[in-house]
């Protein structure tokens, strides 16, 4: 059976996806996972290898834009049954990204926030401890 080029690709999203659904915590600390920035690293490659032989393949033809754009619109509306479940599982992989990415971005102000409130609250401390005594006062 022969495989859609998208499939790989998504199984790899998808797959990545779960790693850093998992590793939520570790990466707010600045702890990021070797084996995932190689897999992402590899992701990488392979769309941008996708996008080339595409490229090359539409100059190779002399497909022009316009006529791309053309043809797209005269495309039927009917897509495959194939095409529509990939179709879909791009849908919830992209939806699950915009849950992930809306997660880090949430734990991310609020460590932020709290490394700001640590070090106000320091200094608060500091400031205290300045007014105690005199200028000329000594601790016992």
């Amino acid at each position: 059976m022969e495989s859609e080029p998208f499939d790989s690709i998504l199984d790899q999203i998808a797959e990545l996806l779960e790693v850093a659904d998992e590793n939520k915590k570790e990466a707010i600390k600045g702890k990021v996972d070797k084996d995932l920035m190689n897999q992402l690293d590899f992701l990488e490659m392979k769309v941008q290898f996708f996008r080339n032989v595409t490229d090359q393949a539409l100059k190779m033809s002399g497909i022009t834009d316009e006529e791309l754009g053309s043809h797209i619109e005269n495309f039927s509306d009917n897509p495959t049954t194939k095409s529509q479940k990939m179709i879909a599982r791009a849908d919830q992989l992209k939806k699950k990204l915009q849950v992930l990415e809306k997660q880090y971005e949430l734990r991310f102000r609020a460590a932020k926030m709290q490394k700001k409130q640590e070090k106000s609250t320091g200094k608060k401390r500091k400031k205290k401890f300045k007014k105690l005594g005199g200028q000329g006062w000594l601790p016992l």
